[in-house]
């Protein structure tokens, strides 16, 4: 579990398979990663798709392939005309705009088939709010936007998408949490963390992936 104190900059995330393989799913041949970070999925699929990705301040890493990035705004892709990139993937992106709505209808205008977004799971479970506990993403303070699964929904849908695809990723795991909280370590904490997975439980996850198709204007 990501508790409230833990720090993740973007630039330190490593490559999520499940994010990765809706992009291979879903992308289509040409890719525009909107709020790309240091470009950690441009990279890995550079040689795959045709694929670029934008965000709205540079990052050193990009200097390796220049041709693939740009500087640009999520709800301002001045540079792609109409209809002129198959799919636009956009993670843990929304969440941090002021007027996520009107990205995506951005969004819409760019792109030919399809969208593949994810953001953070703000669904609080009743376990959850009695063990006084929240996701790290409702303590960051750059998080303007707070989604569940369904509301996700809802917002690509007002923008003019069809959903495709819409489910949780990234399991939450408790193990580390219940292990300090009783200040196990050693043999015994190990003992207890293989119980711990054999036990039956809910499942719980930390993001949101919501694939979804353009509808022609007025459909």
């Amino acid at each position: 579990m990501e508790l409230i104190s833990a720090e993740r900059p973007y630039e330190s995330r490593k490559l999520n398979p499940q994010r990765l393989e809706a992009v291979r799913k879903h992308g289509g041949e040409s890719v525009l990663d909107v709020g790309c970070g240091n470009g950690t999925y441009v990279f890995a699929l550079k040689n795959e798709k045709q694929i670029r990705g934008v965000d709205y301040r540079f990052y050193e890493e990009w200097k390796t392939a220049p041709e693939l990035f740009e500087v640009a705004e999520a709800d301002a892709l001045k540079e792609y005309a109409n209809d002129s990139i198959d799919t636009i993937v956009s993670f843990e992106t929304l969440e941090h705009l002021p007027d996520p709505e009107k990205a995506l209808r951005e969004y819409h205008r760019v792109c030919r088939h399809n969208i593949v977004v994810t953001v953070p799971n703000c669904a609080i479970t009743p376990g959850i709010k009695k063990s006084n506990l929240l996701y790290s993403h409702w303590s960051d303070p750059s998080h303007l936007n707070f989604f569940t699964l369904d509301s996700l929904k809802a917002l690509i849908e007002s923008a003019g998408f069809s959903i495709k695809e819409a489910h949780y990723i990234n399991r939450l795991d408790v193990r580390p949490f219940v292990l300090e909280a009783f200040k196990l370590r050693g043999p015994l904490a190990k003992v207890l963390s293989k119980v711990l997975r054999l036990l039956p439980s809910e499942s719980y996850f930390i993001t949101c992936l919501v694939v979804a198709e353009k509808r022609a204007q007025g459909a």
